[in-house]
C-alpha cells in the first residue's frame, strides 16, 4: 500500500481541557455537566453536588490523604485505561491541590522542610514537580486516545504581577494558574483549551471630560452574578494563558445548570 493511501481527513477527538477560576465561580459544577464524568478529587468538592438529583451526581474517587498521591493517581488512570467502564469524562479536581500534594510528597521523601531546599536546592525540586505533572498529563493523554475520553483539569487562579521588561519599573496584574510556572506551563502547553471561568465585571461611576476625553474620575469594578468563560488572551494582560483550538468566541456566557462547551466543541456533537 502506498503511504499516500494511508492519509485521511481529521476527525474530532476527545478534548483535553484546563478550566481555571477563583473559588466559588462554579468550576466543579460546570465539570459535573460533562458526559458521564468520574471525578478524581485532590481536594474536597462533594458538597457542590449535594442539591443535585441522585442520578445526576458524578462518581468520585479521592487521592487526598494518600501517602503517595502521585502514584495512586497514576494507578487510577491505569485502571481507566485497562478496564471496561461507562465513564466518558475524567475530571481532575484540582491540579492546584494536586500540586500541593506532590510538593509535600517531594519534601517528605527528601527529608527537607520546604521546596526551596529539597532536591539539593536551586529550584531543583520544582523541576522534579514539573516532571511529575508532565507524567500525569501524558498518562491522561494516552487514556483519552485509547478510550476516547474527555479529560478536564480544574485549577485555581491567582493574580500575577508582571513587568513589560526588566528595566521597566511599572507592573501590571494578570490572571494565571496558581502553581509554579514550570508545572503550570505543562498544562497550558498540552491542553486543547485553557479556559477561565469568571463572573462578568462592569465599571460604574467613571467620568470623562467631554472635550478632551480624559478620565476625570475612575470607576469602580463590580461583579455581576453572570458567569463567562474566557477562551483567549493577548499574552500580555488579563487572562494571559487563555487559549483554544476550537475557534470559540472570546467570551462564552455560562448559564446556571448548563455547559455551553457541549454545543461549542464539535467532538460532543459527534458522540451518540
Amino acid at each position: 500500500m502506498s503511504i499516500l493511501q494511508q492519509a485521511k481527513k481529521p476527525i474530532p477527538k476527545a478534548p483535553m481541557l484546563t478550566i481555571i477560576g477563583s473559588a466559588g465561580t462554579g468550576k466543579t459544577s460546570l465539570a459535573g455537566l460533562f458526559p458521564s464524568p468520574l471525578f478524581i478529587q485532590a481536594e474536597s468538592g462533594e458538597s457542590v453536588f449535594e442539591s443535585w438529583d441522585e442520578d445526576a451526581k458524578p462518581t468520585m474517587l479521592s487521592i487526598e490523604g494518600k501517602k503517595t498521591p502521585f502514584e495512586f493517581l497514576l494507578e487510577i488512570v491505569k485502571d481507566l485505561y485497562t478496564t471496561e467502564h461507562e465513564y466518558k469524562t475524567v475530571v481532575l479536581d484540582s491540579i492546584t491541590a494536586l500540586n500541593l500534594l506532590i510538593e509535600k510528597q517531594i519534601v517528605v521523601e527528601d527529608g527537607s522542610t520546604n521546596m526551596g531546599d529539597a532536591c539539593g536546592g536551586y529550584q531543583k525540586a520544582f523541576m522534579v514537580s514539573a516532571s511529575k505533572h508532565l507524567q500525569i498529563i501524558n498518562a491522561f493523554d494516552a487514556l483519552r486516545k485509547h478510550k476516547n475520553m474527555t479529560v478536564v483539569f480544574l485549577g485555581h487562579s491567582e493574580v500575577i504581577k508582571m513587568k513589560n521588561n526588566p528595566d521597566d519599573a511599572s507592573e501590571y496584574a494578570v490572571f494565571g494558574l496558581a502553581m509554579h510556572q514550570k508545572s503550570a506551563a505543562n498544562y497550558i502547553n498540552n491542553s486543547d483549551a485553557v479556559l477561565y471561568l469568571t463572573k462578568e465585571k462592569f465599571i460604574t461611576g467613571a467620568e470623562t471630560n467631554k472635550k478632551t476625553g480624559a478620565t476625570t474620575k475612575f470607576g469602580r469594578a463590580t461583579e455581576s452574578g453572570n458567569r463567562v468563560l474566557i477562551t483567549s488572551g493577548d499574552g500580555k494582560t488579563g487572562y494571559i494563558s487563555a487559549k483554544n483550538r476550537y475557534d470559540l468566541d472570546p467570551e462564552i456566557p455560562v448559564e446556571h445548570g448548563t455547559n455551553p462547551l457541549l454545543t461549542q466543541i464539535k467532538f460532543f456533537n459527534t458522540q451518540a
